[in-house]
């Protein structure tokens, strides 16, 4: 086939219709891809860590309540001021915990960005469990980081927007 000088078509061949500058001008979030695999991991083990810590707290909370029965048949009497303390730091991992999940959810479906942002953070922040910070640190500063990428933050924006109808669809 002859090409023209500049390795171009001869004047009256088809050109086709593709043009490859239109390749790149789909939105900021398409410049440096991240697999929405990636986000949705992300979300998801968040809100999974969310659920465990959220369990535990449930779990602290019925044992000190036992635990604060007079004569319920146990050997050591839990003074009222443990009780209030346990209880208090109990309900305060209940509430936290529920935070970080709804931002677990809100990831995996870009919704959200600034309680995503929060939920990341705190998700970092093992409560009330702090030696479940072994996992809980490395996935919320990882989480951070990714939603401080400007393609994740135009994405989400792009959501809000609705340009965007479907954030993530489901696998099948």
């Amino acid at each position: 086939m002859e090409r023209g000088a500049n390795g171009g078509p001869l004047e009256g061949e088809a050109v086709s219709e593709h043009d490859e500058r239109e390749d790149y001008a789909d939105g900021p979030w398409r410049k440096r891809r991240v697999p929405e695999k990636v986000i949705r991991l992300l979300g998801s083990a968040i809100w999974a860590v969310g659920l465990l810590q959220f369990c535990i707290s449930v779990a602290g909370l019925v044992v000190a309540a036992i635990l604060s029965i007079p004569g319920a048949g146990h050997k050591d009497e839990v003074d009222t001021f443990d009780f209030v303390a346990v209880g208090t730091y109990m309900i305060v991992g209940i509430a936290w915990n529920s935070v970080v999940m709804r931002a677990g959810a809100g990831i995996e479906r870009l919704r959200g960005y600034r309680l995503a942002v929060l939920g990341s953070v705190m998700s970092a922040i093992s409560v009330p469990f702090i030696y479940f910070g072994v996992f809980s640190f490395p996935l919320g500063v990882c989480s951070f980081a990714l939603l401080l990428r400007s393609d994740v933050c135009a994405r989400f924006a792009a959501v809000a927007r609705g340009t965007i109808k479907e954030a993530m669809p489901h696998p099948d």
